[in-house]
């Protein structure tokens, strides 16, 4: 019963990851599409498609849960309302226009950004790492003179600016037991003395055909059912699919213990590069010896 429950508390944060990903980039093509938004550093329009987007997305996920609040204390509502501050507060060149402006919206923006980025368990040292970043561009913009020229901002950043792997919250990756080797408590301390079976049959397939498959097709190209060896801890552990993300973007695996591991779309990509996972079936025998138990019977009844 516990390992059912385990599996039910999975299987729920998983679609919650999964939908707060997808209203992510959708909030972060929305911040993309802002007037202001080209202008200001990479390291702030990073910081606003990455975790910036996550932690929109969830506010705006909580309010049809939430008790009726004013508008004013809607955290949505905050947390959208500091754009304009902070993306004008980023600009060398505009910032330091106006000082008095300056020091006054500091200490809002930077109160707000921390709520939010708590609200999403956001690791401590990488806030710390962007509000360094923000805070020197603050400073440069203070210490900048009306007498001087008007610094010029760099140009902007091509680099891509979204990560591909969907985020999770600690609490999110302990729940759905995801394999990630950012987190260390994770499940693979808990499944590296699993034996394997030997009741599937290894499948021949080409790796690089099914990466390709796998990119166009998502979670169709490794059904439910699916039986797979994923190399952990210098150890090969059986595992079977049995469930995917109506998106494609994140798995369920079962071991032989009924023990769960979660791992990204990403993550299965990344085990392929390495040869670290392998398709050993479609199916297991059990399966297969109940498809024959079947067609034995149909055959007998036949012959009767």
């Amino acid at each position: 019963p516990a390992q059912v429950q385990a599996r039910g508390l999975a299987v729920q944060t998983l679609v919650r990851v999964e939908q707060r990903n997808l209203l992510a980039e959708r909030v972060a093509a929305e911040l993309r599409a802002r007037n202001d938004f080209e202008k200001a550093p990479g390291v702030v329009r990073r910081f606003l498609t990455g975790p910036w987007s996550q932690v929109l997305a969830q506010a705006r996920l909580e309010v049809s849960d939430a008790s009726p609040v004013s508008p004013a204390d809607s955290p949505a509502l905050r947390y959208s309302d500091i754009l304009p501050d902070l993306l004008w507060s980023s600009q060398l060149a505009l910032a330091s226009l106006n000082r008095p402006r300056l020091v006054k919206v500091i200490p809002g923006v930077l109160r707000t950004l921390r709520e939010g980025l708590d609200s999403i368990d956001y690791p401590r040292e990488k806030t710390e790492s962007f509000f360094q970043a923000l805070m020197g561009l603050h400073e440069a913009a203070y210490k900048t003179q009306r007498s001087e020229p008007a610094p010029h901002d760099e140009p902007p950043s091509v680099q891509h600016e979204l990560d591909d792997e969907p985020w999770m919250q600690r609490t999110e990756a302990r729940d759905s037991c995801l394999m990630d080797d950012s987190f260390t408590d994770g499940p693979s301390t808990q499944v590296s003395t699993q034996p394997a079976f030997l009741e599937t049959r290894p499948l021949q397939r080409d790796w690089a055909d099914l990466k390709a498959e796998m990119a166009g097709q998502g979670a169709q190209v490794l059904p439910v059912g699916t039986w797979v060896d994923v190399l952990q801890d210098g150890q090969a552990m059986r595992w079977q699919i049995t469930w995917a993300s109506p998106h494609g973007t994140l798995f369920l695996f079962t071991g032989a213990n009924g023990r769960s591991l979660s791992m990204t779309k990403r993550g299965l990509e990344r085990l392929l590069e390495q040869d670290r996972l392998r398709v050993v079936a479609h199916h297991g025998v059990v399966d297969e010896a109940l498809d024959e138990v079947a067609r034995q019977a149909w055959i007998n009844s036949s012959r009767s």
